[in-house]
């Protein structure tokens, strides 16, 4: 072989290796038709605006420029720090198969915006690839913001302690983890946790939230009531927000039987309300009048609301209750109401006799009282009287005051009169 012959091998030897080259490192033959999200078509490069915590629902067709095997789609969200532990929300994979030239298919790819990803820029990104060639990327501008207000705050933690598990009659202490996925920041945030079938709840306030912050309630205490039933109960955590915004969570507990209440005895009876009052006060017209405190204690399991009445008054007086005629008393708890009894101008001094109701949700109490009406001039004498013997005080210290000075000046005068005698008997 010739020195040309052997260049003519060498050259025609590199053009096989480059060709094949090129031809292992060829695109894929595969055309993206068009991308819609949620029913809207986009192009490569456009924007589109999600919030956090939306779903993103892709419909993707494509078209073979030539017979081609083993093609798979697969969409993600690059870019986000928690990708690792959340690969399944922030990507999707479909696997079409074989396709011949000018054949089509369309796939369906589901993702989801996370709630902690920043609001800011991010890429969505579409890739078309199989086995051997150079794969295809689309990309698509991500613009995602915050939760609409009346969705933003969340309730991120919903935890009990010390357990799930509690003896009737012990306390259960709950903390509730709030954030504000919104732009905006929100005010009045209120968290109540209850159980609704003991009747028993308990709140917290915060006057506001800040855009992209969280905040924990962990002073919200729920007691069960002594004699609750055994059995599960549920724990319900509701947030409200920006006024008229709510959102909730739940929980399941278990409670056991307690061994200091009575098995058998019943939940709600009669003599679970006991109403303590004093049977009889004094009365002065032209007064305020008088104050009876009346004091409901509610022995029951469940939260019970009580209405009080005052009857056989109005022919005589005035009634009126502070801090109202309808009270909520909670289980095994006690609370006063205070009833202001005033008698008219013209009312008749002396006893007068009316009845006070205390009306349960299932039971009543009625109490006999009387009110010792007393004339206004009786109160105008004490004072009278008063006010004499307290000038008649002050009268007397005076007198004292101006006698001791009297008696220390003499004393004094005394004193400087033996000096001068004892001095001209010396000398």
């Amino acid at each position: 072989m010739n020195k040309k012959n052997g260049l003519v091998l060498v050259v025609m030897l590199l053009t096989a290796v480059m060709a094949s080259a090129f031809a292992s490192a060829a695109t894929i033959p595969l055309d993206i038709d068009w991308v819609k999200v949620d029913g809207d078509t986009f192009e490569s490069g456009d924007t589109i605006e999600f919030e956090r915590g939306e779903d993103l629902d892709l419909r993707v067709r494509v078209t073979a420029t030539a017979d081609i095997e083993d093609v798979e789609i697969e969409a993600y969200i690059s870019g986000y720090r928690y990708a690792e532990y959340e690969r399944d929300m922030v990507s999707d994979y479909e696997r079409i198969g074989d396709l011949r030239m000018d054949s089509s298919d369309t796939v369906s790819l589901s993702l989801e915006i996370p709630t902690k990803i920043k609001t800011e820029d991010a890429k969505l990104r579409i890739r078309v690839s199989n086995k051997n060639d150079e794969s295809q990327e689309y990309t698509y501008q991500l613009d995602i913001v915050g939760i609409a207000d009346e969705n933003a705050i969340v309730i991120k933690d919903f935890t009990v302690s010390p357990s799930t598990v509690v003896e009737a009659g012990r306390p259960l202490s709950f903390k509730v983890k709030v954030k504000n996925l919104g732009d905006n920041d929100l005010d009045d945030v209120s968290v109540k946790v209850s159980i609704p079938e003991l009747g028993i709840t308990d709140d917290e306030y915060l006057d506001e939230i800040e855009a992209n912050e969280a905040e924990t309630f962990e002073e919200l205490l729920l007691r069960i009531p002594q004699c609750a039933a055994a059995g599960t109960y549920t724990v319900t955590a509701n947030v409200e927000f920006d006024e008229y915004e709510e959102t909730s969570e739940s929980m399941t507990i278990t409670v056991l039987e307690s061994g200091a209440c009575e098995v058998n005895a019943p939940k709600v009876t009669t003599d679970k309300t006991v109403v303590t009052v004093p049977e009889t006060q004094e009365v002065v017209l032209g007064t305020t009048g008088g104050v009876y405190p009346v004091m409901i204690s509610n022995l029951g399991s469940t939260a019970k609301t009580y209405t009080l009445t005052a009857s056989g008054v109005s022919a005589w007086g005035t009634v009126r209750f502070d801090p109202g005629a309808v009270v909520v008393v909670q289980p095994e708890s006690v609370k006063t109401v205070y009833m202001y009894v005033a008698a008219s101008e013209d009312a008749q001094a002396g006893a007068q006799v009316f009845k006070l109701a205390i009306e349960g949700d299932d039971d009543e109490k009625q109490v006999v009282l009387t009110a010792n009406v007393q004339e206004g001039e009786d109160a105008a004498s004490y004072d009278s009287l008063r006010r004499g013997l307290e000038i008649g005080l002050i009268v007397l210290v005076v007198i004292l005051i101006i006698l001791g000075l009297i008696i220390g000046f003499n004393k004094l005068r005394s004193d400087k009169g033996d000096d001068d005698d004892e001095s001209q008997t010396y000398y």
